[in-house]
This record gives C-alpha cells, structure tokens and sequence, in this order.
C-alpha cells in the first residue's frame, strides 16, 4: 500500500511538474511564441506513442508471464536501443519539414523534438517492465526524476533565456533523466540466463504497432488541434487556444496515476469490469470538479494558464476543464482496449480525427474551436463505450456457455 501511495505521489508531482514548466513558459514567452512552444510539445506527446506502444506491450507481456520477466526484458531492451535512435535520425531529417508545419521559425527547436524522441522511447520499455512486475517504487522514482528535471532545468534555462529553443529544451532534459533512473533499477537483471522468452523482438514490434496505432490516433486527436488552431485562428488567438489547453491537459493527465495503476486488472477478464467503473468514477470526480471550480472562480483559474496576458480567455476556461475531462474518459476506454489487444475501436478513433482537422480549419475563434472538440471527444466517447459494452457482454456470455 505504501509503495502505491508513493506511486501515486510520484505521479501527480511529475503531473504538476509538467504543468507548471508549462505555465511558466507561457509566462516567459508571452502569447504566440507559446503557441509555438505548445505545438512542439504535443508533437512530442504524439510521438510518445512509440514509447507508451512499447510500454503496454511490455507491461502486458510481463504480468501475463511473470516468470519470465527478464528474459522479456533482456529482448524488450534490445529492441528499443535499436527502435529509439533510428526514429531520432529519422526525425531529424524531417526537422525542417516539422519547423514549416508547426511555424516553429526555429530549426534548433525541431531538432530539439527528435532528440527527446531517443530518450522518451526508451523510457517506453523501461516502465513497462517495472509496470508488468509492480514494481511501483521503482516506477514512483523514474516518474519523479523526470518531472523534476524537466521542471527544475526548465525553469533555470527560461529565466536565463525566455525563448522557443529553451522552453523545448527544458522538456528534453524532462526525458533524459528518468532514462538513466531506470537503467540504475533493472541494472541488477540477468538477461543471460539461457531462459527462452516467451515473446520474440518480432512478436513484440507487432504488438506495439498495434498498441500504438490505438494510441497514436488519440494522441493526434487531442494534441493535433494545437497545430489546427496555428493555422485556423489568428496568430493571437491560436495563443490564446493552447493558454486553455494548458488547463485541459492539466484534468488529462492528473488522474494518469489511475491508468498506470488498473492498467495489468485491465488485462484480466475477471477484474476488467470492477477497475473499469471505478477508474470512470476517479475521472470523473477530478474532472467534474475543476470545471465547476473553474466557472465559480475564473480569475483564479487564469493565474494558472498564463495570467493577465491571457485574459481573453478567462469565461472560456471551464469548457477545457470539460474537454480534459472528456479526453481522460476516452483515454481510459483506449487502454482497456489495449489491455485486452483488440484493434477495432482503434477505426473509430482515427474516424474522429479526420473529422476534427477539417471542421477546425473552418473555426474562426476560440470558442468554436474548444466546442469543436469536446464534441467529437465526446461522440468518441459513447461509441467507446458502446463498443466495450458489447464486448464485456459476448465474454459474459462465453463464460456462462462454458460454466454450463
């Protein structure tokens, strides 16, 4: 119970830490060079869907069989220290084309976005195997290293130089650190036991491509609309738009603690259905509560997005409490589906982003663009729902058939 405790802690700390590295660079960088920075760094959330692949294959793999968690580890490891240079390279030659899209004007800072891509991947397997065996202590410490460094070396290379290139920087030195944490804790295995792993390096690319596809179409949907918004809305605007997504990622991520931790019952029929209702009920409660807090007290809301800069945005801020509510139910329905390894779910949720891009690029202002959202989250949601229902009820059913 302790060592979950600790988890948790860990947890909501590197939550805040990213967040407040956040607001303070709105802070710093004023408004739409921090639309720049905001784009940056969800490209670098929607990356992580190579990492968070790569961790719910392996976590999976390893609570489904225990006994062999080294040599699972010896072949998880192995794999990424091929798989996380190759997408930096392949990154960095696609750094102007990224410096172009997101109007970075910054080269050095799109090279920045694949050089944090090296150390996030690898970081992937890493959690994995300390998720798969429950080693949350171990998980608390890496989570913990890495949002005091990124909060820590962000702060001090903003104060030094409040622009793009140090903002990104401080979040790459986010992602180094808990590298080298989790090297120290599976330092101590030893792969080279002659025991046979019961997953292949081609077993397990082909799990994680289909666990990141799954994710790599929620991510787009709820960070891509930050690079919709540069390009839809005027420059202020689109600044004004990622100050209140700051608020939304903050009710996204708090409650991720409930992902990590329900994240192996999810994998097992018999527990599916309990950890699923109440992680509903965690959600919702953070959820529900900042908006309502968020619509009583405005102003105090907008000290966290940015300040007085920020003020356009203030009577907009409870819909994106809204919104990082809906995102953190459909969330949660993504990894279920992840934990069981299904993929059809998966359609619908890149359905839902290709009729976000083009409806956003229509919108014209902020709250257009936030309503646009919540929507198609929404929509998404209940089709989730529905489809995780339906498959809860065959299993029922099989079981039932089986008993008799």
């Amino acid at each position: 119970m302790r060592t979950e405790l600790g988890l948790a802690v860990a947890s909501m700390a590197l939550n805040l830490a990213t967040y407040a590295h956040t607001v303070l660079a709105a802070r710093f960088l004023g408004v739409d060079p921090f639309g720049a920075f905001t784009a940056a760094m969800n490209v670098l959330i929607v990356l992580s869907v190579v990492s968070l692949g790569l961790q719910t294959t392996v976590a999976r793999r390893v609570a489904a069989a225990s006994g062999h968690a080294e040599a699972i580890a010896h072949v998880a490891l192995r794999l990424t220290y091929v798989v996380a240079p190759v997408l930096g390279v392949a990154l960095a030659v696609a750094s102007p084309l990224l410096d172009g899209v997101l109007r970075l004007d910054s080269l050095t800072a799109a090279l920045l976005i694949a050089i944090g891509a090296v150390p996030m991947t690898i970081m992937g397997a890493q959690a994995g195997l300390l998720q798969g065996q429950r080693r949350w202590a171990d998980l608390a410490w890496v989570y913990a290293a890495s949002g005091t460094s990124r909060l820590v070396v962000g702060t001090v290379l903003l104060m030094w130089k409040p622009t793009l290139v140090c903002g990104v920087a401080g979040i790459v030195a986010g992602l180094c650190a808990p590298v080298v944490v989790g090297w120290w804790f599976l330092r101590t295995g030893n792969p080279e036991t002659g025991e046979a792993s019961p997953v292949t390096r081609a077993r397990l690319v082909g799990d994680s491509l289909k666990g990141a596809q799954a994710l790599l179409a929620f991510m787009a949907l709820s960070n891509l609309d930050v690079v919709v918004a540069r390009h839809a809305l005027a420059d202020g605007s689109s600044g004004l738009y990622a100050s209140g997504l700051v608020l939304s990622k903050a009710v996204l991520f708090l409650p991720q603690i409930v992902l990590v931790r329900v994240f192996p019952a999810l994998s097992t029929s018999a527990g599916r259905r309990r950890a699923l209702t109440a992680s509903v009920g965690v959600i919702l409660f953070f959820g529900v509560s900042a908006a309502a807090v968020t619509a009583l007290l405005p102003g105090l809301a907008l000290v966290f997005v940015g300040g007085q800069d920020f003020t356009a945005v203030r009577d907009l801020l409870w819909l994106f409490a809204l919104l990082g509510t809906v995102q953190a139910l459909a969330q949660l329905f993504i990894y279920s589906v992840l934990a069981r390894a299904a993929v059809g779910p998966t359609l619908v949720t890149w359905g839902a982003l290709l009729v976000m891009v083009p409806a956003g690029l229509r919108m014209t202002t902020v709250a257009q663009m936030v309503v646009l959202l919540i929507s198609v989250n929404a929509a998404l949601l209940l089709v989730l729902v529905a489809m995780t229902s339906r498959t809860q009820a065959r299993g029922s059913a099989a079981r039932a058939g089986h008993s008799h």
